[in-house]
């Protein structure tokens, strides 16, 4: 584990960020969420997410700014709602 372990927020962030980049928006492309983010590529993102560099309020406000707002409160747990999952659902009740 890296040197951000004493962050109880660290692992949340790290979730989120994780789940971001797998928005359709970026498809799992580092570089992609890197340069949305201001970054020159994808390196910045990857150290976060391989807990090399924390998550800071900066990239958290960062991730709820970019692209006009559109992944504003990604970050916040109070009120978080998640996405429908991609793939199909089935229910199966056993009587």
């Amino acid at each position: 584990m890296g040197s951000n372990a004493q962050s109880p927020d660290q692992d949340w962030r790290r979730d989120r960020l994780a789940e971001l980049l797998q928005h359709e928006q970026f498809g799992g492309n580092k570089a992609a969420l890197g340069r949305a983010l201001g970054y020159e590529n994808g390196a910045h993102v990857r150290q976060m997410l391989a807990d090399e560099r924390p998550i800071t309020e900066k990239t958290v406000a960062r991730v709820h700014a970019m692209l006009g707002g559109k992944f504003r409160g990604w970050f916040d747990r109070a009120g978080l709602k998640r996405a429908a999952p991609a793939w199909p659902v089935i229910v199966v009740t056993i009587v």
